[in-house]
């Protein structure tokens, strides 16, 4: 169970990187604009919002790596809280952005925070 969970963590970090990147750096190019559906006009005018989530993106990767590093004693509590908020941010995201968003962010954070839960310390 400590595996899969761990496995999905590295999974989540990722996907946290690549999303801070997409939306720090590539928001207003052609792959950010196909990404998000977004015109030219739309995306340089919505970039400022994009790079902020960019920034909690990035939070959530250095926290979930964290989690993984951290001392024995603070990687549980480490874990049930990134796991927590990216699930709570995965949930947030479905119901506003829909489904497609609680799936890719959510299930895999709700499912690894199960495991870290489920798993003897």
């Amino acid at each position: 169970m400590r595996l899969a969970a761990n496995l999905l963590i590295g999974l989540l970090i990722l996907e946290h990187l690549w999303f801070a990147v997409l939306e720090l750096f590539l928001f207003k190019g052609e792959l950010g604009r196909a990404t998000f559906g977004m015109s030219e006009e739309l995306a340089a005018k919505a970039a400022p919002l994009a790079a902020n989530v960019g920034v909690y993106n990035a939070c959530f990767a250095a926290g979930l790596a964290w989690s993984l590093f951290a001392p024995p004693a603070l990687r549980f509590p480490l874990q049930v809280f990134f796991l927590g908020a990216v699930g709570l941010a995965g949930i947030a995201g479905g119901l506003t952005l829909g489904l497609p968003t609680f799936l890719v962010q959510g299930l895999p954070a709700l499912l690894a925070l199960a495991l870290v839960l489920l798993a003897p310390r």
